[in-house]
């Protein structure tokens, strides 16, 4: 149990709270300078098994997956400080967070339909699979 008769949250709780919070910050669109560490790798890895179907479920793969791992974040943050908060979470900085997720959206589809960005298989390393 977080939370002890007075209306805070344990230690434990406090512990737990804060990794949540953590992990969604660092998934969420509000760490844009963390997605071409997480977000765009896991949304690769993600987008991977469609492209094996058909080549061109490659970039709407690549782009419902980052989404997905940006709304994964936000809901992981929103739990983290309510959390910590009981109930009490100040406005975030909603605007800033989904314009990062959509220049980040636009940049990966200029990346694959410029063709920097491929499926593991159009890299000439990987001609052999």
């Amino acid at each position: 149990m977080t939370s002890r008769g007075d209306g805070t949250t344990s230690m434990p709780g406090r512990i737990k709270y804060t990794l949540i919070g953590v992990l969604g910050f660092l998934l969420s669109p509000f760490s844009w300078w963390n997605d071409v560490f997480l977000n765009i790798p896991i949304a690769y890895v993600l987008a991977f098994p469609f492209s094996l179907v058909s080549k061109s479920l490659f970039l709407p793969a690549l782009i419902g997956a980052y989404w997905i791992t940006n709304i994964i974040g936000l809901l992981l943050m929103h739990t983290g400080i309510g959390g910590l908060a009981n109930g009490n979470i100040r406005r975030l900085k909603w605007k800033a967070a989904f314009a990062a997720s959509v220049i980040y959206t636009a940049g990966m589809a200029a990346l694959v339909i410029s063709g920097i960005l491929k499926a593991p298989w159009d890299y000439h390393w990987a001609q052999g699979w």
